[in-house]
């Protein structure tokens, strides 16, 4: 096959305290998500148990055994410890410019960096040094579609996972002309149908399952599509 086609179009990555799985396929499909792949179009990159605490250094430099550059959909099911800035260091060197679809599964705090990465250009590509912060390119600037599975928004005022922050992202990236296409909430808690409706005002199209509304108090239920 010529090099060129070779390249991973769409990458998978399972992660759990002591067990992390990388694969990667040279095929998109429209659906995206990666369930749907037949086992011949996944090549294994990595597939090992490690100590918890060397699991950031693979993660960093990750990029030097999967050439990235071309990466158009992202699966995380990633249930580690995360740090700060994972984002942008999992996928920096160019790894995020052509990234067109995410699905998350994961941590609290998986969920809170990728908000914050999303948030805006001091928050994306920058990094403080000496105290002093740099401006960068927009995080992600062609997502079109984003899916988020079992993870929780957080209404505190010490958190990132607000939904009026969430909000605040996705209003920002609309007006830079970076809105999303496609978003799906699927078995998430801590959203509501208010919180809903409120997020279709920036977005395209927007799929919730409703899942919080089932579990919980919220007699509000019934705008879930």
């Amino acid at each position: 096959m010529h090099k060129s086609r070779r390249i991973p179009r769409t990458l998978r990555l399972f992660a759990v305290t002591h067990r992390m799985l990388v694969q990667y396929s040279i095929v998109w499909n429209p659906s995206w998500v990666p369930d749907f792949f037949p086992e011949s179009q996944w090549t294994v990159v990595l597939d090992f148990h490690f100590p918890p605490e060397i699991s950031t250094a693979i993660l960093s430099d990750l990029w030097r055994l999967v050439p990235f550059n071309n990466l158009e959909a992202l699966y995380i099911e990633g249930f580690f410890t995360c740090w700060d800035g994972f984002w942008t260091d999992f996928l920096g060197h160019g790894a995020a410019r052509n990234l067109a679809n995410i699905y998350l599964q994961g941590t609290p705090e998986l969920f809170e960096d990728l908000i914050i990465s999303l948030g805006s250009q001091r928050h994306s590509l920058a990094r403080s040094i000496g105290g002093c912060s740099q401006k960068g390119q927009i995080f992600a600037p062609a997502l079109s579609h984003l899916a988020l599975v079992s993870v929780e928004f957080d209404p505190s005022f010490s958190s990132f996972r607000r939904i009026s922050d969430f909000f605040d992202v996705l209003v920002d990236r609309a007006n830079e002309g970076r809105g999303l296409d496609r978003l799906t909430i699927s078995r998430c808690v801590g959203i509501s149908a208010h919180d809903v409706r409120l997020l279709r005002e920036v977005v395209a199209y927007l799929y919730w399952d409703g899942y919080d509304s089932l579990i919980g108090d919220d007699d509000d239920d019934d705008d879930y599509d």
